[in-house]
This record gives structure tokens, sequence and C-alpha cells, in this order.
């Protein structure tokens, strides 16, 4: 149920008109979360959420209205300093990677134009929003030290680096006939190795392919048959169509008892009768509406966590202190 970076270049693709809106207010309603409220000339006010969640990590446009802290965290605050009443001047992706960037421009504390980015890796337990002037990082929703990782730090003042870029194919700039040649005759899982092959494929789009295919999502590679070749070939072509701003079917997929699984932005058709499937008008409204309950949900969890922190900080220190009369 993670957002792939198929999945995130189509959002990104819905979110280019808002390029040249202003930062109006910035949020940061649960400790992995921040919203950004844009306005616009022709359509007034929109919302950007943010979310560097493991379960829930993503950026979209949102209708949702969020509960905020009467004490906005530090992490808010710096950049309300840095982006408020900012200019949205791009939104990037680099290939189909799940990494956008959002270019400001901003003025700083004496007067200067600057660019400051705001950047929202989407990378499951790995997401951060990273805040970036002049290729330094300024500050991060999470902070990454030696103790954390040893590969990539992330802190205050330090030069910013992005996660190294794998060695796939790209939907954007590959032919079907690359794909085919990268997984033909090879003894496994076509879903599996489309996977592996492909950059910024979710394991649901790759087993629709396979089903598509064959109609066997376990098909082997070296299973495939001329016509099913030509069928791979065909919805990848479809694929990539969609990619570069063609038709989509964005598609939600159901437990019969109503509970979401997942979604795509293709139909899917691999459960039969044993999900429930509906559809959304755009990317950004099913990433809106399939998070919603889960967000609540976590937001209502941390609550509770911070609540009975607080409420055992308190017994222990009102404890102290009857012991202290006592003694």
């Amino acid at each position: 149920m993670s957002l792939d970076g198929a999945f995130l270049h189509i959002v990104t693709n819905e979110l280019q008109p808002l390029v040249g809106a202003r930062v109006d207010k910035v949020y940061q309603p649960s400790r992995e979360e921040i919203v950004l409220s844009l306005c616009t000339f022709r359509d007034g006010g929109k919302k950007i959420v943010l979310s560097a969640n493991s379960v829930s990590a993503r950026l979209n446009l949102t209708e949702a209205n969020f509960e905020n802290p009467q004490q906005p965290p530090m992490f808010c605050m710096l950049l309300r300093k840095h982006l408020s009443s900012g200019k949205l001047m791009a939104i990037r992706q680099d290939g189909l990677e799940r990494i956008v960037a959002l270019d400001f421009e901003c003025t700083n504390e004496i007067g200067d134009i600057v660019t400051n980015t705001l950047i929202a890796e989407i990378m499951g337990r790995h997401s951060n929003i990273i805040l970036v002037r002049d290729g330094r990082v300024i500050d991060s929703i999470k902070r990454i030290t030696d103790d954390i990782s040893s590969v990539r730090r992330v802190l205050p003042g330090i030069q910013y680096e992005a996660p190294p870029r794998q060695d796939r194919l790209c939907l954007l700039e590959c032919t079907p006939e690359q794909v085919l040649e990268a997984v033909n005759d090879i003894p496994e899982r076509l879903c599996k190795k489309l996977t592996s092959v492909l950059e910024g494929v979710s394991p649901i789009l790759t087993r629709e392919i396979a089903w598509y295919s064959a109609k066997d999502v376990d098909i082997a590679c070296n299973a495939l048959t001329d016509s099913a070749k030509d069928r791979l070939k065909f919805i990848l072509n479809r694929i990539k169509s969609a990619l570069s701003g063609g038709e989509c079917d964005f598609t939600v997929v159901s437990e019969l008892g109503g509970k979401k699984k997942d979604f795509c932005f293709i139909n899917i058709e691999q459960y039969s009768t044993a999900m429930l499937v509906t559809h959304c008008d755009s990317a950004n409204a099913l990433l809106d509406g399939f998070f919603a309950s889960q967000d609540r949900s976590e937001r209502t969890k941390q609550r509770a966590h911070d609540l009975l922190k607080l409420l055992m900080n308190s017994y222990e220190r009102v404890s102290r202190k009857l012991e202290l009369q006592l003694a």
C-alpha cells in the first residue's frame, strides 16, 4: 500500500497548476506531518499535505481539516520563518524516484531573494521532509545522525545528498522492448522481476501487468508465450502513456468488509471477486480519501501516547515530592 514513484509522478503532474501560488500558512498537525496552505489567483486556497509517517508517507492535495497543536513544533516555526509568503516556483521529481522537491522563491532576513527547497522523501520508514537552501540542509522533520544511519546523515548545516538513484529502467524513458529484453527467458516470476528491473513501480502494478499479460500473477518470465509478450508490450505502452499525461483509471482496492488495502492508477482486475474495486477522479483525491481515516487514527494514537507520557511524568514527580515529605 506504499506510494510508488509512478503514482507520485502523476500526483506531481496534477500539482503543476499550483506553480506561482504563494505560501499563506504552514501547520504541523502531528509529529511527522506538514500542511502547506497556498493562495492561488485562480482557485483560491489549496492545501498540500506532506507526510513522513512510515505507514502513510505521501504528498498530495487535501480537503481534510486538521486539528493543530496550540504550540507549533520547532520545525513548523522554522518553516514559517523560511517559507511564509514564498512563491512556489517549481515542483520537481527525478525520474520515478519517490522524492519530490518544491522550490520556493523567498526573501531572507536581510531582504535578499533566495530559493528554499522543501524536499519530500517518500520512502516508507526512511521517509523525511527536509528544508534545503543552496544545497545545504536548514533542518528536517527527522534528524538522521550517525547513530541512526551510517550511510546518510541529515542534519542542519551539512550538504544535502539525495539517496542514490538505483540502476533501473525508467518507464518514462525506456521502450517496452527494453523491458522485455530485461526479463526474457528468466526463471523468475514476472511480477517480481519487473519490480527489480523497473524504477518506481509497486507490487500491485507489476502483478497487474503480469495478470494482463498472461491472466496469471505468478507467471514466470520464461513461460511467456508470444501472445503474452505482445500483451506485455501493450500494457507497458498504456502505462507509459498514463505517466506522460494520458488517461488514468484511479482505482482503490478494498476488502469485502470495506477496509482499504491498496491503490493504483490503472484498473485492477487481478483479484476478480475477492476484492472490491472503486474509482476516483484524480490521483490527489484518491490519496486524500485513502489515508484520511488512517491519519485520524494515527494522530489519536500519538496524542494518547503523549498524554500518557505527561500523566506518568506528573505521577512520578508527585510521588517523589510525597516521599520527601514523609521522609
